[in-house]
């Protein structure tokens, strides 16, 4: 059941709002009317249901003239955030950003092909009521002070606790950068809807005391928060910065971009979404690891290329699909020897992909459910064991490794039990599942075939409540279900 987060938008009464000044001339020489002040409250969160979609399109541009550095370069900006899943305590989300280079465009003869993407990027995060995002560890979100953003999460606004006032500031915190200084400017009409316009500033020590021997930076974002969506309707955001023993920003980037109309995805378009955006992060994540060192994985990748093609002649082609070439790409490179470019999410260039390891916390991951059409994120079963069932629906031991896993299932409710399917071939996994009467979860486990170390099948894995793993048995004897129930009563399994 799909749970909804409410916004509360408290709107102010028509006696409540002032006559809005006259016009005045802005920076550009035209008349611009100045926001109006406003008295009154609003509680405002994000508002964000499963299969919803917000799409935004700007642009960003960027300029330098410091010393033997100066250049122009201009971007079309395409972002996206479609919404996997809401609950009580926020919404989890797929944010794709596109970003393609205007210059380019501009270059292309009439009728020419559109120019390819410079930057494609999908991450999958949280967003909390306070509209707070946060990815998995290991991944960052952060805004880059110089270049264009690889994915933007600027449509999400951090906000105070409570309601929201005519004079409301607040601070909102990044990790290893100066809090951002959140105000109030007002109210403007944004698309014929009243949004909060909302300012916050960012900036380093030194950027009001310039010094001879270090570059300060400042970041200052402009937010018309819409009070229907609890999400930006436009997004303005400047970035400066100013090389030491100058007075003046020797760099500036300015991003731009507005909100089209929301769409709510109806159940088969939202699940062909859904089903895309689980496999490219699939795809990307057992690619990680194998393009490294791309010679040493020569047939693991041939496989991997293998089971995307295989997608992209067997699946509906939705706005995500991007996401999805751009790992074919990659491993196209590294199989022709060249070195592929390192992900836009690594924090640092010796980043590797956890692997699964005895005694350590299972890397989490997000699977496509073969039979229930939406996926599963390993972290959603903290709490209680889990036993991992892969194996091969060719193999002849699989009805009898399956019939096990479906009786673990009924047996014991305290227990997680997924059955994952180790081949690309997901039609005879849902005909063997059907034939055999199965209710146990069946997941596609392709993407897991590095991270988990699965070298053979069936290979059964225990996890505890933590998600620590307990248990790696591989192959299927008498003596096995006999070792995966010691290892769950070593877990705290009731």
């Amino acid at each position: 059941m799909t749970a909804t987060l409410y916004l509360i938008g408290c709107l102010l009464a028509p006696a409540q709002a002032p006559v809005s000044p006259l016009p005045q001339p802005g920076e550009n020489g035209k008349a611009e009317r100045p926001a109006p002040a406003f008295r009154g409250e609003w509680a405002v969160a994000p508002h964000l249901t499963k299969a919803q979609e917000l799409v935004y399109r700007g642009t960003f541009t960027e300029e330098a003239d410091g010393a033997g550095v100066q250049f122009n370069r201009n971007f079309r900006l395409e972002t996206r955030v479609f919404v996997m899943d809401a609950s009580a305590k926020g919404a989890d989300a797929a944010f794709f950003t596109v970003l393609k280079s205007r210059d380019a465009q501009a270059n292309v003869p009439a009728g020419g092909a559109e120019p390819a993407a410079e930057s494609v990027r999908l991450e999958l995060a949280h967003v909390d009521l306070q509209g707070d995002v946060t990815a998995d560890p290991g991944v960052s979100l952060a805004v880059p002070l110089e270049g264009p953003p690889t994915v933007e999460c600027g449509v999400f606004t951090a906000l105070p606790d409570g309601k929201v006032t005519a004079d409301s500031t607040w601070e909102a915190t990044e990790e290893g950068r100066p809090v951002r200084s959140w105000r109030v400017v007002g109210v403007e009409s944004i698309d014929r809807e009243r949004c909060l316009k909302l300012e916050g500033v960012q900036k380093s020590d030194d950027w009001d005391k310039p010094r001879g021997d270090r570059a300060a930076w400042r970041r200052t974002d402009t937010v018309w928060l819409s009070p229907r969506l609890g999400a930006a309707s436009q997004v303005e955001r400047v970035i400066e910065r100013r090389e030491p023993a100058h007075r003046q920003p020797t760099y500036k980037s300015v991003l731009r971009y507005n909100l089209e109309e929301p769409m709510q995805w109806p159940d088969r378009l939202a699940e062909d979404r859904q089903r895309e955006i689980t496999q490219a992060r699939a795809f990307a994540d057992a690619a990680a690891p194998l393009l490294t060192t791309p010679a040493k994985y020569g047939p693991q990748l041939t496989a991997l290329m293998n089971r995307i093609a295989y997608h992209l002649d067997h699946q509906p082609k939705t706005d995500y699909r991007e996401a999805i070439l751009q790992v074919k790409r990659r491993i196209e490179a590294a199989q022709r020897g060249e070195t592929p470019p390192a992900p836009a999410n690594a924090d640092t260039p010796d980043a590797t992909p956890a692997v699964v390891a005895v005694g350590a916390p299972a890397p989490d991951f997000l699977a496509p459910d073969l039979v229930g059409a939406r996926t599963f994120r390993l972290r959603s079963t903290l709490g209680q064991p889990v036993l991992l069932v892969f194996y091969n629906p060719a193999s002849p031991s699989a009805p009898v490794v399956l019939a096990y896993a479906q009786q673990m299932s009924d047996a014991h409710k305290d227990v997680t039990v997924l059955t994952l399917s180790m081949t690309g071939d997901g039609d005879a996994a849902r005909k063997q599942h059907a034939d055999l009467k199965l209710t146990v979860p069946l997941l596609d486990g392709n993407g897991l075939r590095t991270s988990y170390d699965v070298n053979g099948t069936p290979q059964l894995m225990v996890l505890d409540g933590k998600g620590v793993l307990r248990g790696d048995f591989t192959g299927w004897g008498r003596e096995t279900a006999e070792e995966v129930m010691e290892e769950l009563g070593r877990c705290g399994k009731k």
